[in-house]
């Protein structure tokens, strides 16, 4: 029917679509398109693993994760080594150091945890203990 009422609908579909256009603009909003475009540079691999997940991670919160689910991994080309129990970069100023299990943190973090346990280090990881002179 040429004049139903159901024609409506589709009428103001085309009407908007057209509109969006003229105007050079997105049927998406522009707040939703920052967002991904964010999120996809942050977004990589170590997001789908439960281990990984950071609280801190914007890709990996529970409300921006579903955004970023279906979006594409980023390419780092430079990566950098963040202590796990500081938090912090390890670079020159705050070097990377290994345990004997193999895990590396850095300097700044194993030394706040020697202070805290009498020099011995506990492997938030694993949980084996060490002495900081090893």
């Amino acid at each position: 029917d040429l004049l139903s009422e159901d024609r409506w609908g589709i009428l103001v579909g085309i009407f908007m679509q057209e509109s969006y256009k003229l105007h050079s603009l997105t049927s998406e909003s522009l707040l939703s398109l920052t967002l991904q475009a964010g999120l996809s540079s942050l977004k990589t691999t170590f997001c789908d693993d439960p281990s990984t997940k950071k609280e801190t991670c914007p890709t990996c919160s529970q409300l921006l994760g579903q955004l970023a689910k279906s979006l594409p991994y980023s390419y780092h080309l430079h990566t950098a080594i963040v202590c796990k129990i500081t938090g912090e970069l390890m670079n020159e100023n705050n070097p990377p150091m290994a345990l004997p299990n193999g895990y590396v943190y850095s300097e700044k973090g194993l030394q706040l945890k020697a202070d805290k346990t009498h020099n011995t280090v506990v492997c938030p990881t694993t949980g084996s203990t060490y002495n900081m002179s090893q």
